[in-house]
C-alpha cells in the first residue's frame, strides 16, 4: 500500500490537506487564554537587598584540602611513601619504536616492514588496528612536515624511510 501524500483532517464538515482555515484557528484557542498572562507576584518577608545575598550564597560548602608545601630538593610520592624500586618502564610510541628500529637496522625500511620488525623485537604492537602500517605512515609524513629539519626520519625512496643524519 502506498503511503499518504498529505494528512486529510476533518474540520466542522471541511476536508482540508494539512492546512488549517482561520476559523479552525479562532476555535483553537479559547478567548480567556488569548491574552497573555501576567507572572504572578512574590511575596517575600525579607528586602530585596536579603534575598540577593541569600541567593548568591551557595548551599553547600566543600571542605578545604589543605596540602603538602615541596621545600627545595624534596619530593613527595603520590601515595606519601617513597618508592624503593626503579620506576616501571614507559611502553614505546610508534614513532619512538620506529626510529629505534631504523637506527639499529641503519638501512631503509617501508612501515609494513617496520610494524613486523617492531612487534618481533617486542618494541611495540598494533593495539588491535586494522592498518597500523597507514597509521605509522601518516604519523611520519605528519613529524616529517611539522618539525621539519629537527624530524627524526627522512624519506629515501618511495614509501620507504631511513633516520636522518644528526648534525
Amino acid at each position: 500500500m502506498a503511503a499518504k501524500k498529505h494528512n486529510k483532517q476533518t474540520t466542522a464538515g471541511k476536508t482540508t490537506k494539512g492546512r488549517h482555515t482561520q476559523d479552525d484557528r479562532d476555535a483553537a484557542v479559547p478567548a480567556e487564554l488569548a491574552t497573555p498572562a501576567e507572572p504572578a507576584p512574590v511575596e517575600t518577608t525579607e528586602g530585596p537587598r536579603e534575598a540577593m545575598e541569600a541567593a548568591s550564597v551557595p548551599t553547600t560548602l566543600t571542605p578545604r584540602i589543605d596540602t603538602p608545601t615541596i621545600t627545595a630538593g624534596e619530593s613527595i610520592a603520590p601515595d606519601g611513601t617513597v618508592p624503593s624500586g626503579p620506576a616501571a618502564v614507559k611502553k614505546l610510541s610508534a614513532l619512538d619504536a620506529a626510529a629505534r628500529v631504523l637506527g639499529e637496522t641503519g638501512q631503509a625500511m617501508s612501515c609494513p616492514e617496520l610494524i613486523a620488525a617492531m612487534a618481533a623485537r617486542g618494541y611495540w604492537s598494533s593495539p588491535r588496528g586494522r592498518t597500523p602500517a597507514g597509521t605509522l605512515y601518516s604519523a611520519v609524513l605528519r613529524e616529517m612536515q611539522t618539525k621539519g629539519d629537527q624530524a627524526r626520519f627522512r624519506k629515501s625512496a618511495r614509501g620507504k624511510f631511513t633516520l636522518r643524519e644528526k648534525s
